[in-house]
């Protein structure tokens, strides 16, 4: 099965799906009494394996279709092919981390002081919270503010989706609230202090919650569970009493089924306690500041001011077409939104309250993703 969806300034991300559903992938299956493949399926089988290491996607863009074709591969066509999907899996490797440097070097861009939107400046001498509303641009501009905060919000989306890309980024709103972002700078310099440099660094991490809950949190913060007058929105707490956060977003979209809002948050996991199995809503761990789940997808965070809302994020189920909004030549594109505390939440789009066949266990699962690196 091959999929294409379009990240902006991206080139197409193709992902290949090869499903192999035989019990011994190196050993051909027993006999079934089908005929033998035709000579033309031969043949192209034969052009494929002197094909050069350069064009394996040749072989594996034969997709769902490979399934079919598996059963009548020789031991040694069955070796080729999973020979080149192991090249492509590395070839993919090493474009995830051209990408990872390309998320960091954003990260650094946009927590520097001088890397500000336009009208940030006033925001932050002010005391209210101001949202910047930010939406894809086709051209590259270098240096742009807007622009690296709105690709930085939508690279963290894409890159740990699980499976089939169903959705597509409407607009990034900016989080701009001067008292949180004070309040998270200190507690940096406060763990810088106590733990390192090297365990004060921040995340990004996604939160699902109620479309409703996503102002308030913006004004005035998180709280933790276990203050007076707080209620878990699911449970007790699997990994302990705290603030839930995931760099996978679909971890986050379980919190929030029909709506079509994400919050993407800076936390500081600080010194993380691994938790090797359930411990319903305990208490931090001591000597700790934040736990991860066992299979390290899920972050509790105990303490407020570790948590700095910076995004939020407006998808929708797609249909596999990436639609830029049309602007004016010479217009940015982004627009202020300023809200004090308890205001209620503006919802221009009155559309967020409402809003892979199986395989085999055997199969075999690759993800040949193409990313445009400058």
């Amino acid at each position: 099965m091959i999929q294409v969806f379009h990240l902006a300034n991206m080139e197409p991300v193709v992902i290949v799906k090869i499903c192999c559903i035989s019990r011994n992938f190196l050993t051909p299956p027993p006999s079934s009494g089908k005929p033998p493949r035709t000579a033309a399926v031969t043949r192209t089988l034969q052009t494929k394996k002197k094909k050069s290491v350069g064009k394996t996607e040749d072989v594996l863009k034969g997709g769902m279709s490979l399934v079919k074709k598996y059963s009548q591969m020789t031991e040694e066509e069955r070796k080729e092919l999973f020979k080149q999907a192991f090249e492509a899996k590395q070839k993919l490797q090493e474009k995830l981390k051209e990408k990872e440097k390309e998320l960091e070097k954003m990260q650094h861009q946009v927590s520097s002081d001088q890397f500000l939107v336009e009208g940030e400046k006033e925001a932050l001498e002010g005391k209210d919270t101001v949202y910047f509303t930010l939406t894809a641009e086709r051209n590259h501009k270098e240096g742009s503010a807007e622009q690296t905060h709105f690709r930085l919000a939508e690279s963290q989306f894409y890159r740990l989706l699980s499976g089939p890309n169903n959705y597509t980024i409407k607009k990034v709103e900016y989080v701009v609230n001067p008292d949180l972002i004070a309040k998270f700078k200190q507690s940096k310099e406060d763990l810088k202090k106590e733990r390192g440099e090297e365990l004060s660094y921040p995340v990004l991490a996604f939160h699902g919650t109620e479309v409703k809950n996503i102002s308030k949190i913006c004004d005035t913060g998180f709280r933790v569970p276990g203050r007076a007058g707080f209620k878990h929105a699911t449970d007790t707490g699997w990994y302990g009493k705290g603030v839930y956060f995931s760099e996978y977003p679909e971890y986050s979209m379980h919190y929030i089924r029909g709506a079509e809002k994400l919050l993407l948050c800076q936390v500081l996991p600080g010194k993380v306690f691994h938790c090797k199995k359930l411990i319903h809503g305990a208490a931090l761990s001591k000597g700790h500041d934040s736990h991860i789940s066992p299979d390290k997808k899920e972050l509790v965070i105990f303490n407020s001011h570790h948590i700095l809302p910076c995004y939020v994020v407006h998808y929708k189920l797609s249909s596999g077409e990436f639609i830029y909004a049309k602007t004016t030549p010479g217009l940015r594109k982004t627009t202020k939104k300023t809200r004090k505390a308890g205001d209620d939440d503006d919802d221009d789009d009155n559309d967020d309250e409402e809003d892979n066949n199986d395989v085999d266990e055997m199969s075999l699962m690759y993800l040949y993703s193409y990313f445009n690196v400058n």
